[in-house]
């Protein structure tokens, strides 16, 4: 779903070109801006709705708050604006690292939310 925004947002506001059988999207700028918005806004909106973005419906997961309740939006805020830290310095790579070193297996976001990803 993201590769497909990150893709239409790059063909329409970004720089692109083909050839030799390949293809190549960039957003600089004002449009990275504009995709990492439209990033955080749908994972805070499929998680503060049903607690699953799409990758975690397939995976039959789900955010809890760490006590198996709803989570509530705030706690779906932060941890979607710490996804900022998590993804440092790419492919979430903090929060890989945090996540192993954790017992219940929590990154930066699901720490400070008091969240945690569990079976649906």
């Amino acid at each position: 779903m993201l590769f497909v925004a990150f893709v239409l947002l790059g063909l329409l506001i970004g720089d692109s070109e083909s050839g030799d059988g390949g293809a190549r999207v960039t957003l600089d700028g004002a449009g990275f801006i504009v995709f990492l918005g439209l990033t955080l806004l749908y994972y805070f909106l499929q998680e503060a709705a049903t607690g699953q973005t799409l990758g975690k419906r397939l995976l039959g997961v789900r955010v809890r708050a760490v006590d198996g309740g709803e989570p509530g939006a705030g706690r779906i805020a932060v941890r979607t604006l710490l996804r900022l830290i998590d993804s440092l310095p790419f492919l979430y790579l903090v929060g890989f690292v945090v996540m192993i070193a954790r017992p219940r297996r929590q990154r930066i976001g699901d720490l400070a939310a008091r969240t945690v990803v569990a079976r649906a």
